[in-house]
This record gives C-alpha cells, structure tokens and sequence, in this order.
C-alpha cells in the first residue's frame, strides 16, 4: 500500500511539471488523484476476483 501511493506522488508530481493542472490547488490536485488511484485499484481488483 506504501509503495502504490510512493508511485501515485511520483505520477502527481510528473503531472504537475506537465501543468495540465497548473490551474488546481495543489490539495485538489493530490485530493482527485488520490481518488483516481483508489477507483482504478478497486476497479482491477474486482475484475480480477469476480
């Protein structure tokens, strides 16, 4: 779990140098990604159990 949310910072921070979302607040950006990350885990991880 540490090292999925290690990665997601990583992703955030290459995504913030791209400033597709240089218009967000910094808090909004990590809040939505965050929600983003935890959406596609769960999503992989019914599909891979269902």
């Amino acid at each position: 779990k540490v090292v999925f949310v290690l990665a997601l910072a990583f992703k955030v921070v290459q995504i913030q140098k791209k400033k597709r979302f240089k218009n967000l607040p910094p808090l909004l950006q990590y809040i939505l990604f965050i929600s983003i990350g935890i959406y596609r885990e769960d999503f992989q991880g019914r599909l891979f159990f269902s």
